[in-house]
């Protein structure tokens, strides 16, 4: 016998005694060694019967003979040593399914000794014995895992297979380290009995890879090569419970399973690779309070976890547990609430979110769009492209009219309702109207963005519904979708698209009813310093147009300035001119700070509308619209004016002396510039486009903005080339309001490849713009 093949011998002993332990426990005893001068691998005696087994790799005939003669004589020997008020038996444990011709050496020895019977089995059979692990995998199939299901049938399967994520391995400096995929995480529980933390934001797909892993350890376990199977737990399912036996039992009633106890005994034995999903989850009493109560809370809401991972026999078995990354507010927190220190051997990973790549094959498979067709403004979290895809709001992909505002609208609803789902007690409508209150509140910074602290979460909870949060509402407000931690156990939005577009709420209730919102009895409106960015002013239309505001918009806009809310009347004005509703009434705006693109196009009179002591980034005015409508600028600050070309080109009376100009960028002059070169014309066209597109602030553009500065050899073929950018996926066409806009993809590094190299060939859209002809 070689080496290896004696030390795989003593390996597979080892863990066929460990499950006759468990089997027969208590024993009064237990052991390998002789009996009767005979040397056998296990004898465990207990109250009704004397078991002994003989464990082998072997697959040969004489080896089968020998072993099972071998304990057909201790049988009997025993028998009649200690008369018949114990029963014997006999096993034969095989590695892999026993062979024929050792079944058949078992049949006959059996035959000729009946009293002395040994039964004959593989390994599996005889873990089978400890749990069926295999009916476990099985009922389990029809329970959820986590926060898994079809985000449009919310069927406990998904339509759609998972799409493999990258997970960064977190070093000891709380930075990413190396790139882990979802195989290197089940060799790490299968192989290495490795304890994993997966880590991630708000739908970044934490379950649903755990589910992945789950399936991948219990195919392993099905077909043989892994002893081992993995046993899915969702935490918010063992709410105030802390003792693992506990924790099964309920599981175990949960997915139908009738043998709890045995759970526990393959457990306890090491045959278990257990997933512990949602640490965030677990809600518990007494969180309101100061922020050492909180610390204290949370590590208490663990103490099931961390009897876990303490009991759990990690050298034997894996062990992997997930939850949201900002749920504590620190790494050192979440070590220590979890009970993770140096003596165990652990991995934190976070997830990634989707590439391009994974995105465009998430499309395909939905089929909400063709492959490719991928707008920038599309959010990159599988939740949330999920979201999007099975509600149809990525339609316009395949050249319908859906707006980016209204893909968001039924996202936030998606995402509210899925919360209120987890967490009972509190309704969609209300998470939803909490999120957009928080973010009115965090218009107050300059990020636009948080810090939000308990107080805050707090008073929006109560400024929505009337009355305080009890103890079990706080831990939902503490881990609503959208915030991450910023430090001190402050939240802040993760997301700024998230955030825009649910400040959008507010506003829609301010247009209602502006004096629901005077200042001496709320400071909601009073202290904000940041705009809504283009997500919001499209969202917060859609909200005017749908419940039919638009009538109330020069009503809430005359209240703004009243109050000195002049941030929220800079907002109406932007819906204004979006929505096309004139502002012929004298209002005067001061002191307001657009940092992005105020883009006037003439098609709304503003004429009723003065700018006072404003600065603005970008001001944006469209030169062929009658100068009449334009509203007048008065001590304003403008970084950069597009549309006139001097100070000598300004419209009479509308930019007053005491207005400071820094720049004025002329796009015909640029595009001109960009225009003025050896290159075909289709070829110049279609790189002016591009730079229009992927180079400007902001993710879409209005049609008639492509043709601007363009001659009439140009303009006739701006359509031909946005067909061709169209049919490659750099375009995507949508309607909004009866306006035709266009959206770039988010492959910007292909946009860039094709403006810095027009000359080469390495691109079919260089090769099929160089062959237009105007």
């Amino acid at each position: 016998m070689t080496d290896a093949t004696r030390i795989e011998n003593e390996h597979f002993e080892l863990e066929v005694r460990r499950i006759a332990q468990q089997l027969w426990t208590p024993a009064d005893f237990s052991r390998a060694g002789f009996l009767d001068n005979h040397e056998v691998d296990g004898i465990y005696e207990t109250e009704e019967t004397y078991h002994i087994l003989e464990a082998t790799t072997s697959r040969e005939k004489k080896k089968a003979e020998t072993d099972i003669q071998k304990l057909q004589k201790l049988l009997k020997k025993l028998h009649s040593k200690r008369g018949h008020h114990k029963a014997v038996q006999g096993w034969f444990i095989t590695k892999e399914p026993p062979k024929p011709h050792q079944e058949e050496v078992a049949s006959q020895l059996n035959g000729k000794n009946p009293t002395a019977r040994v039964k004959i089995c593989s390994f599996a059979e005889f873990q089978q014995k400890l749990v069926k692990s295999r009916e476990y995998l099985r009922v389990r199939e029809n329970y959820r895992f986590g926060s898994v299901s079809d985000p449009r049938t919310h069927a406990l399967t998904p339509e759609i297979d998972y799409i493999p994520l990258d997970l960064a391995q977190i070093g000891s400096d709380n930075e990413p380290e190396k790139t882990l995929s979802c195989t290197d995480v089940i060799d790490l529980i299968s192989l290495n009995n490795h304890i994993v933390v997966l880590l991630g934001d708000y739908g970044a797909g934490k379950s649903m890879t755990l589910r992945e892993i789950h399936h991948g350890l219990a195919s392993r376990h099905q077909n043989g090569s892994e002893p081992r199977f993995p046993l899915y737990l969702n935490l918010r399912d063992h709410i105030g419970q802390s003792r693992p036996a506990e924790a099964f039992m309920r599981h175990a009633e949960n997915i139908g399973f009738r043998e709890h106890e045995h759970i526990t005994r393959a457990w306890r034995a090491g045959y278990v690779h257990l997933i512990l999903d949602g640490f965030d989850e677990i809600s518990t009493i007494n969180i309101q309070g100061p922020r050492k109560k909180l610390y204290e809370n949370r590590h208490a809401a663990m103490t099931l976890l961390r009897n876990f991972i303490e009991q759990h026999p990690r050298d034997r078995a894996g062990l992997a547990v997930a939850g949201r990354i900002h749920f504590f507010d620190s790494p050192t927190e979440r070590r220590n609430a979890l009970g993770l220190d140096a003596r165990k051997t652990y991995t934190e990973a976070s997830l990634s979110e989707f590439t391009d790549d994974q995105i465009s094959i998430y499309l395909d498979r939905a089929k909400a769009a063709n492959l490719g067709l991928i707008p920038s403004w599309l959010p990159s979290r599988p939740l949330l492209v999920g979201y999007l895809a099975s509600t149809g709001s990525l339609s316009c992909l395949a050249g319908e009219t859906t707006s980016r505002a209204e893909g968001w609208n039924r996202l936030l609803d998606d995402i509210a309702t899925r919360e209120a789902q987890i967490e009972s007690g509190i309704d969609g409508t209300t998470i939803r109207r909490i999120l957009e209150r928080l973010a009115t509140r965090t218009r107050s910074v300059e990020n636009g963005l948080g810090p939000i602290d308990g107080r805050a979460l707090s008073s929006a909870f109560r400024e929505i519904c009337g009355f305080d949060p009890d103890e079990r509402t706080q831990i939902v407000l503490e881990r609503l979708p959208g915030l991450g931690v910023e430090g001190d156990g402050k939240r802040t939005f993760v997301d700024r698209d998230f955030a825009d577009a649910c400040r959008a709420g507010d506003f829609a209730v301010f247009v209602h009813d502006p004096y629901a919102f005077r200042p001496d009895s709320t400071q909601i409106f009073s202290n904000i310093v940041t705009l809504m960015d283009d997500l919001g002013i499209e969202v917060s239309s859609s909200a005017v147009d749908q419940r039919n505001l638009k009538r109330r918009l020069n009503n809430a806009l005359d209240v703004a300035i009243q109050y000195e809310y002049m941030s929220i009347g800079a907002d109406i004005v932007r819906v204004c001119i979006d929505l096309g509703v004139d502002i012929t009434k004298s209002h005067e705006l001061q002191n307001v700070v657009f940092s992005g693109d105020l883009e006037i196009d003439g098609k709304t009179d503003l004429s009723g509308l003065t700018f006072k002591k404003c600065y603005f980034s970008r001001l944006c005015i469209d030169t062929t619209a009658d100068r009449d409508k334009l509203p007048v600028f008065s001590e304003c600050y403008v970084d950069t004016l597009e549309g006139y070309i001097s100070k000598n080109d300004l419209p009479a009376g509308k930019f007053g002396t005491d207005c400071v100009i820094e720049d004025y960028a002329n796009e015909a002059v640029t595009t001109a510039s960009a225009m003025a070169t050896p290159l075909p014309l289709g070829t110049q066209v279609c790189i002016t486009v591009l730079r229009k597109l992927y180079f400007r602030r902001g993710s879409q553009r209005k049609e008639n903005a492509l043709f601007r500065g363009l001659d009439h050899r140009a303009q006739r073929l701006v359509g031909e080339v946005l067909n061709i950018l169209r049919s490659e996926g750099m375009a995507l066409p949508f309607v909004r309001r009866g306006v035709n806009f266009w959206s770039p993809s988010r492959d910007m590094r292909r946009a860039g490849r094709i403006i810095s190299a027009p000359s080469s060939d390495g691109d079919v859209i260089l090769k099929k713009c160089r062959e237009l002809r105007s």
